[in-house]
């Protein structure tokens, strides 16, 4: 019976029509537009020379329409029918589906039309009264259809209207498709395969089919012209930086490309956009100057800089270090001139004291040093005040030339100690990587001694057995682990899934565990996509004797081992056992999941 049904089931596309729910029901009618005959080949549905589908254009949906809605929403989408077993009356379906039957379309299936003229290659942007239900979609204008177009939708959509930046698909139609083009086919080529009727959607399938023998037209637009030629323009060695001299070398680079040849407009577009892009040059500095003068320049620059710091200062601290140690050098030139000065001063104002105390000792008493000439006593004090004050100068200077050499001096010192530093890290980091080999050499020496020693027990065992008295362990015998496959005639997948399924659902019902055919089926794909699959229930309801009749009804034998799970299990060798390398045997478990 079930083949009987298969060879009734007939494969639509179809939308969500309307529903039909209750608190007691879910039931619902989905709309058809085409049929999928089992050559694949896609025709409008109830076309002349096929069998008529229904004459309502619909189908039934048994139960779960809010969750089959729920899925596929405005989009279209194939539904595998089945005739329906109750009486047709007028206006009834004569097609059922359940949501199980229900697939996403897949490829370039079919697409929807919409009236509206080819947009220009740079606009690319057209304006639709309704919410497109397929991706991709096809134009049309009075003569032509165009497509097909992949799309996004701009901001400003709304529900009324849907506004739609479209362009050429990525995935060419076929393998003679140039990238970024679209087909335009006349009524002729698609005629056959067009879907068009008062009140319902206008759609075309057979895309591929319609679309073979199609003009095709070059639809990149010149952002996508920059960003597909622009990577290649960025990989030139020869290209660093963009002028007008630069376009000059971009058009000679490409003279001989196989592109440029096969498609002269998309280059000559291309051409355009740089010599646009390069007198843009001295706007963009303005506008980026004045960006840069705004608060969010100001703090997009400070972020910048804060995240760059070591770099964007490395020069500048480089020129402020020698211009520390210029300073640095000036400074104690000028030191030790004002040095000079000073020693040459004190000796002249030691030398003039001098010659003032052999006067007064010279003139006995104080009559006779009244006696000097007023005159020559004046421009003395004069001359000495002079030399104090040179005196008073000079060392302020040397105090002010002390306290630059002394900041000169400890900045020095650091440059020195960060130097010393970075010797010591270098030093340090060969001190660990000679570490790291030595750690290598003695983990390989100590592995080496470990396989010989591991080598010398195994090869002393059976003497210490033999002195011992232990008697070698006798191997068990192996186990026959091998299934039956199971083979079919058929080569159809779906007659070998069924035959599957109603061969389990047997052996189950003769081994006593009554069930139903949606049980066996639910059991067999968990177990067939899942590592591990549990059954859950109340002690008793027959879980494990449940795994054990499947086992046997797949014909498992002693692939299929029932464990109990102990509590008292804490690593992996309590289910699976170990290898004793000693004595040169495999441990089993008290599982018997392993055995040797």
């Amino acid at each position: 019976m079930d083949n009987q049904r298969q060879q009734h089931e007939r494969k639509v596309i179809c939308s969500i029509q309307q529903g039909y729910g209750n608190s007691e029901s879910d039931i619902g009618k989905l709309r058809a537009f085409f049929e999928i005959l089992p050559t694949k080949e896609i025709v409008p549905i109830n076309s002349p020379g096929t069998e008529i589908f229904c004459e309502t254009e619909q189908v039934f949906v048994t139960g779960r329409f809010s969750e089959l809605k729920d899925k596929f929403g405005d989009k279209l989408f194939e539904a595998v029918c089945i005739p329906t077993n109750f009486e047709i009356r007028e206006g009834d379906c004569r097609y059922v589906t359940r949501l199980g039957s229900c697939s996403d379309i897949k490829g370039l299936t079919c697409c929807q039309i919409f009236d509206h003229p080819l947009p220009s290659i740079n606009e690319q942007i057209v304006v639709l009264p309704s919410k497109p239900l397929t991706k991709p979609i096809l134009l049309r204008d009075d003569d032509n259809i165009y497509g097909p177009f992949d799309y996004s939708y701009l901001e400003d959509s709304s529900k009324e209207e849907y506004i739609l930046q479209i362009k050429a698909i990525t995935t060419p139609i076929n393998t003679t498709t140039p990238s970024f083009h679209i087909g335009k086919i006349s009524s002729p080529q698609y005629i056959q395969s067009l879907y068009e009727k008062t009140g319902q959607l206008t759609l075309l399938g057979n895309i591929k089919k319609c679309f073979e023998n199609a003009e095709f037209i070059d639809y990149i637009s010149n952002d996508q012209i920059i960003s597909t030629y622009g990577s290649k323009i960025a990989q030139n060695a020869e290209i660093r930086m963009f002028n007008k001299g630069t376009i000059a070398q971009i058009r000679k680079s490409f003279s001989s490309s196989h592109e440029q040849r096969k498609f002269p407009e998309r280059f000559k577009r291309l051409f355009e956009a740089l010599e646009v892009a390069n007198s843009w040059e001295d706007t963009r500095k303005e506008l980026i100057d004045s960006f840069l003068l705004t608060n969010a320049g100001k703090e997009l620059i400070s972020q910048y800089i804060d995240q760059h710091r070591e770099a964007f200062f490395k020069g500048e601290k480089q020129a402020y270090i020698e211009k520390l140690k210029d300073d640095h050098s000036t400074e104690i030139a000028e030191l030790e001139e004002l040095q000079e000065k000073k020693e040459t001063i004190v000796s002249e104002i030691r030398k003039a004291q001098r010659q003032r105390e052999e006067m007064e000792l010279n003139n006995e008493s104080t009559e006779a040093l009244e006696a000097l000439s007023k005159k020559h006593q004046e421009q003395f004090d004069i001359k000495m005040e002079q030399k104090k004050k040179e005196l008073d100068k000079v060392d302020s200077q040397l105090a002010i030339l002390t306290s630059k050499h002394s900041e000169l001096d400890t900045v020095e010192k650091l440059n020195d100690e960060i130097k010393y530093l970075e010797r010591r890290k270098k030093n340090e980091e060969n001190s660990c990587a000679e570490m790291k080999v030595e750690v290598e050499r003695v983990r390989a020496e100590l592995k080496a001694e470990n396989e010989k020693l591991t080598t010398r027990l195994l090869k002393l065992k059976p003497d210490v057995d033999a002195l011992s008295g232990i008697a070698p362990r006798k191997r068990g015998n192996s186990i026959n682990y091998s299934v039956p496959v199971r083979t079919s005639a058929s080569n159809d997948p779906d007659e070998i899934r069924d035959g599957l399924i109603q061969d389990t659902l047997e052996a189950l019902n003769k081994l006593g565990r009554k069930t139903d055919y949606n049980t066996v089926t639910n059991i067999i794909t968990t177990v067939a996509q899942s590592q591990f699959t549990l059954f859950s229930g109340r002690p008793g309801t027959g879980k494990t004797s449940l795994a054990k009749m499947l086992g046997n009804s797949l014909g498992l034998k002693n692939r299929l081992l029932n464990i109990p799970v102990a509590r008292g299990w804490t690593s992996s060798k309590d289910v699976l056992g170990f290898y004793n390398a000693l004595s040169s045997s495999f441990n089993s478990s008290a599982t018997g999941s392993m055995t040797f």
